[in-house]
């Protein structure tokens, strides 16, 4: 699937970084954050499909699923929550956030309003 076309999009490989960083966060403390607008069930159903994208994009040969992208726009929502202090994690999960910051400002919208 050409993301490009879902996104409306050019992901750049900063960008594919930022992903990635927001990606392994989400592996490390997503099923283990406390969201009380994100039912623990649903994290569980998003969550099968972060190893999947997580190897896709680091062995990228230029495809991707739709789950993939699904993912990848769940990471940034949860990498964001994360910078503007919505939910509580270990200090190293901000600075890593803290890095992309700007990078994951730009890409939250691109992922939210992208047609999956």
């Amino acid at each position: 699937m050409d993301a490009s076309r879902i996104l409306k999009y050019q992901l750049s490989q900063g960008d594919m970084e930022a992903i990635v960083a927001a990606l392994m966060i989400m592996d490390r403390l997503f099923l283990d954050t406390k969201m009380d607008d994100y039912p623990y069930e649903e994290r569980l159903e998003d969550y099968r499909y972060v190893k999947p994208a997580l190897m896709r994009l680091t062995n990228f040969d230029g495809r991707i699923t739709r789950n993939d992208l699904v993912c990848m726009g769940i990471a940034i929502d949860f990498a964001d929550r994360i910078l503007c202090g919505e939910v509580r994690v270990d200090e190293s999960a901000v600075q890593i956030c803290n890095t992309y910051r700007f990078t994951i400002q730009k890409l939250l919208p691109i992922f939210m309003n992208a047609d999956y």
